[in-house]
């Protein structure tokens, strides 16, 4: 098996979320701490002064884009701060628990895109280290505050990819399962319309789960 392969392989186990827990950690963002209580206000207190320290440090290297990229990371932060994206997993632990009712197991995600976004990580951790390394602490927070912004970018991207491929495999389901205008004395009515409802009961849960981040998503 070769490295690539390898590399494929393990990017089976990485999920959406973790992706997306490794990258707010990069950014010394405030994550839902459910099962630890006990952290929340001091992990809470961490990031406050870590943000603090990567606003000062970018100080120096200001220009009206950046500047523009600096306020979205402070509003981002804010957020985190007060929701901890919990409103992200619970979208797509919802979506995920619909699947299996329904039967779905195709992941959203195949094997080489997530190799894709695996080395896209490590390659920009990598340029933070060797940033941070040689000590260019401006670098490091100028760093800290474009994956922050580009984070938002991923998150959108996911919650609406999603959508689209389910409702994309929904259709699938839709065309498979025609029956007929005359109905009477057809085989395989009933089995064909309890699947009809199924689908039509997924689809009612897809929209229900969007809905539920509609005020999360004009934020985004």
């Amino acid at each position: 098996m070769s490295a690539y392969q390898k590399m494929v392989q393990l990017s089976s186990y990485v999920t959406v979320l973790n992706i997306i827990k490794l990258w707010r950690l990069a950014c010394f963002q405030y994550l839902h701490t459910e099962h630890f209580r006990i952290i929340v206000w001091p992990f809470k207190l961490y990031c406050v002064i870590l943000e603090i320290f990567i606003l000062y440090g970018s100080y120096d290297s200001f220009t009206i884009p950046f500047f523009l990229n600096t306020v979205q990371y402070i509003c981002i932060s804010l957020h985190s701060l007060k929701t901890g994206d919990e409103y992200l997993y619970k979208y797509i632990l919802a979506a995920n628990t619909n699947d299996v009712i329904v039967g779905r197991r195709t992941p959203v995600f195949d094997k080489e895109i997530r190799f894709a976004i695996i080395f896209l990580i490590i390659s920009r951790f990598i340029t933070i280290c060797i940033s941070t390394s040689k000590f260019h602490s401006i670098f490091l927070c100028v760093q800290i505050v474009i994956l922050s912004t580009r984070l938002t970018g991923l998150v959108l991207i996911i919650i609406f990819l999603m959508l689209y491929v389910r409702m994309k495999y929904l259709r699938r389901r839709f065309e498979r399962n025609t029956i007929p205008v005359n109905i009477i004395h057809k085989n395989g009515v009933v089995s064909k319309t309890r699947e009809m409802r199924k689908c039509l009961i997924y689809y009612n849960n897809l929209l229900d789960n969007f809905s539920d981040i509609d005020q999360e998503l004009q934020i985004l």
